[in-house]
């Protein structure tokens, strides 16, 4: 118990010293404060009790294990007496486990003890406090040591407390913002632009790096007394203070300025500044950068966009149109506006290559126009630019035509610049510009002459070879529109490339529904392989087999149906490519009338041919059914009266198939319907007109607008038209055989049908006249007898006329004939309505 108080007196002098010894430490150490104010009591307490003493002793435990930062005491033995939880914590140990040993072997873990401690030991004089950083890389932390030497009454050294506070942000966020400064002076000394630090009251420079000395061209200490207005080339230093104060009420800005430098010359700037504020103090932090060469090279960069511009301007110009004045119009405005320059004109060669004429012109007076229009190629500064075939810049004084010289005088021109119009080695006039004032143009804006005088007579070339090809297409396509046969062409893909309004009445496709399309689509399936081979045949040899022939070929239309037409092919070679154009012409309606009327003919032919040998067959079939009927009479025999019978039987047999057959050929079914007679007439003649029309054949049409409607077969009268038209066309045609066609097309005759067809009371009255040869009138009459022909032997059969006859008889009208010897003939049809 005594040992235990004197351990307690002990103590309580160790605690007085630790007293004095916290009172000293830094007041941020909070926890230490509360640490000494608890010693303290505890030792107010001990002096008054033991159970004071008691109750002080743990408010200190309490305290010290209540401290955040490790915290260790230990004696002169290195050993720990006492350690608080942070600092078991840390060590990763129990607080029991730590007592009695040494601390740097525990936390942290050291190969010998701190310097601080060492120096304790050894009882040199130090401070009673101090301070030793030590890193931990087990954790990755770093730590500050705080050492608190206890000494006795004597000044002996007995205990050492260590609080261990953890500095590792602290450390790094010191590091950075060294780092940081470090960084900053680089960027401030090495910065490629002028770095300057102003007073916003008094415009001096309070920091500045070397370059901004370096643009201006003044030392340090020169520049450093210089304040803006001192350099600066524009503003006034009213205005560079307003502007000043613009920055410290916005807090930023950029513009750019022109400064002065020592030597006077001037410079163009680009100038950041913000707001800043250190210690309490706002500044204006500014980065100046001297962009004078970015200028210039901007401006040439900017001249050199506006030529670019000018020509790509033109080229697009070009491009967009072939109106040959409205693109001399652009380039002519583009050049003046480019070049700044007031006026000028674009002239053209004339087509007898002597003279020129101006097309275009801007900036000029009409009465200078309309004297210098027209000119002759050698005169002016044009004629030389054409001649030189190179721009020609000169002034007033030197204009090279004493005629032209005195006008150019008048209108005040001072300068003037021509360049040629040159495209392809050809020259097709010049652009001449003019103005007012002396002018130099260097070399760049005379290479642009140069260039815009290439691109206009590009232009101008194109332009004059669009008119004329479209002057050629013109006409070109006014023949295929207008012709009466389908005109199909295709290129070497087999891709329709060309179609007109026949071939859609042919083929039944419109023109937007076929382009592009193959042609095989156009093509029976029967056909389509020897037709893709011969295409290929052609594209791969050169040869084919129908190339500049005519030939009768089949088509598909549409709507499945397949069309007799007549074929003429041609190829034109562009290129490498082909382009195969073929003339089609429909022969279904042709061949469909020609085979009507074939048959109309043979059943004609039958007709008259039965009807004249029924009477010679009939006849001996009459009188031997008669003898035979005798005979059977008087017969008894059984045997003999059937073979009379069958005999019998036979003959009547062949007397009835002889009257149907002479019903059949008499016979004709009608597909009576309302016909419009002029439009019978004229799908008639469209079947024949083209190819009459080639045979210097016109048809005159005279029908009466409004006609009744009449009750009849269409086909039977367009049989009887079709058959007057075409002895009509025999007819004509042998007579420009007889009397020579170049004769007669020289005295300007024309083969002639005039149709008319007009209401004649209740009747309709159509009448076909020719400009033939007409019929010689002792055959006129017979001109309606069956197999009667006026025609040479072989070219008819006779029928025709009679079969007309039969059929308008049918219809219950009345066909006659005007004859004119070697002048022609006219057939008049009457048809009720």
């Amino acid at each position: 118990m005594s040992e235990q108080k004197d351990h307690i007196t002990e103590l309580q002098t160790e605690i007085a010293r630790l007293k004095s010894e916290l009172e000293k430490s830094r007041e941020r150490e909070r926890n230490m404060d509360e640490t000494r104010r608890a010693m303290l009591f505890m030792l107010e307490d001990l002096e008054r009790s033991q159970e004071s003493l008691s109750r002080a002793k743990n408010e200190w435990e309490a305290t010290f294990d209540g401290i955040s930062d490790p915290l260790f005491v230990h004696d002169r033995d290195l050993k720990i007496v006492r350690a608080n939880r942070a600092y078991a914590t840390a060590a990763g140990m129990d607080i029991k486990e730590i007592t009695g040993k040494p601390y740097y072997e525990i936390f942290p873990k050291m190969e010998k003890p701190f310097k601080i401690c060492l120096k304790a030991l050894e009882l040199r004089e130090e401070e009673e406090e101090e301070e030793e950083e030590f890193s931990y890389p087990i954790a990755n932390r770093i730590f500050k040591v705080r050492f608190y030497p206890i000494k006795d009454v004597n000044g002996g050294y007995l205990y050492s407390i260590h609080i261990l506070e953890d500095i590792t942000e602290a450390k790094r966020a010191s590091e950075k913002i060294q780092e940081a400064e470090a960084r900053y002076h680089l960027l401030f000394e090495q910065s490629p632009a002028g770095v300057v630090i102003y007073d916003p009251k008094t415009l001096l420079p309070i920091e500045f790096n070397d370059q901004m000395c370096n643009q201006l061209g003044y030392s340090r200490e020169e520049f450093s007394r210089l304040p803006i207005p001192a350099y600066e080339a524009v503003e006034t230093p009213e205005e560079i203070k307003e502007h000043a104060d613009k920055v410290l009420r916005e807090g930023q800005d950029t513009f750019e300025r022109r400064h002065k430098t020592k030597a006077g010359d001037i410079r163009n700037v680009l100038i950041s500044v913000k707001l800043i504020n250190l210690s309490g103090k706002v500044l204006l932090y500014c980065i100046i950068r001297d962009i004078t060469e970015i200028k210039m090279a901007e401006e040439m960069l900017q001249r050199t966009h506006r030529r670019l511009s000018t020509l790509y301007n033109i080229d697009r110009s070009i491009s967009h149109s072939l109106d040959l004045n409205e693109i001399l119009k652009d380039g002519l405005s583009m050049t003046l506006k480019t070049l700044e320059i007031e006026g000028g004109a674009v002239t053209l060669i004339d087509p007898d290559g002597k003279t020129m004429t101006i097309r275009i012109h801007k900036g000029l007076s009409e009465e200078f126009v309309n004297i210098v229009r027209h000119v002759n190629i050698d005169e002016g500064i044009s004629g030389r630019a054409i001649a030189g075939r190179k721009p020609v810049i000169l002034n007033v004084s030197e204009y090279p035509t004493e005629r032209l010289a005195p006008f150019i005088i008048k209108e005040g021109f001072q300068t003037l610049a021509s360049t040629p119009l040159i495209s392809a080695g050809k020259v097709f006039g010049a652009v001449t510009l003019v103005t007012d004032k002396i002018k130099t143009f260097p070399p760049e804006e005379i290479e642009l002459l140069t260039s815009i005088g290439i691109q206009l007579g590009t232009a101008v070339q194109n332009a004059l070879l669009y008119q004329s090809m479209m002057i050629s297409e013109e006409r070109y396509r006014g023949l295929v529109e207008t012709s009466a046969d389908a005109i199909v062409s295709v290129n070497d893909a087999r891709e329709i490339v060309q179609w007109n309004e026949s071939a859609s009445k042919v083929f039944g496709y419109s023109k937007d529904e076929i382009m592009g399309k193959l042609i095989d689509t156009i093509v029976p399936e029967e056909y389509q392989d020897r037709h893709i081979k011969g295409f290929k045949r052609y594209i791969e040899t050169g040869e084919g087999k129908i190339i500049g022939k005519t030939a009768e070929l089949k088509g598909l239309r549409k709507d499945g149906f397949i069309v007799h037409v007549e074929l003429s092919l041609s190829v034109l070679r562009a290129g490498e490519s082909y382009i195969f154009t073929g003339i089609i012409r429909d022969l279904t309606e042709r061949k469909r009338v020609e085979q009507e009327s074939i048959q109309q003919q043979k059943l004609a032919t039958m007709g008259h041919l039965i009807s004249g040998i029924t009477h010679e067959i009939k006849n001996p079939l009459n009188i031997i059914s008669g003898n035979v009927q005798i005979l059977n009479m008087e017969e008894q025999d059984t045997e003999k009266k059937k073979i009379y019978g069958i005999v019998l039987q036979q003959v009547d047999r062949s007397v009835k198939i002889i009257d149907n057959l002479l019903g059949f050929a008499r016979r004709r079914e009608y597909e009576i319907k309302d016909i419009d007679i002029n439009n019978l007439i004229e799908s008639t003649i469209r079947l024949v007109e083209y190819e009459m029309k080639l045979e210097n054949i016109i048809f005159i049409r005279d029908f009466k607008k409004d006609l009744p409607l009449i009750k009849g077969d269409a086909d039977q009268l367009a049989q009887v038209f079709l058959n007057l038209i075409n002895n009509a066309r025999d007819s004509m045609n042998e007579k420009q055989k007889r009397i020579r066609s170049g004769k007669l097309k020289a005295e300007g005759w024309k083969g002639e049908i005039k149709i008319t067809a007009k209401k004649t009371d209740n009747m309709i009255e159509i009448n076909f006249a020719d400009t033939g040869l007409g019929i010689p009138e002792d055959k006129a009459a017979n001109v309606f007898k069956p197999f009667f022909t006026t025609k040479a032997e072989g070219k008819g059969t006779g029928l025709g006329l009679s079969i007309a006859k039969d059929i308008i008889g049918k219809h219950g009208g009345k066909i006659e004939l005007e004859n004119k010897a070697g002048e022609g003939v006219k057939f008049i049809i009457m048809l009720s309505c």
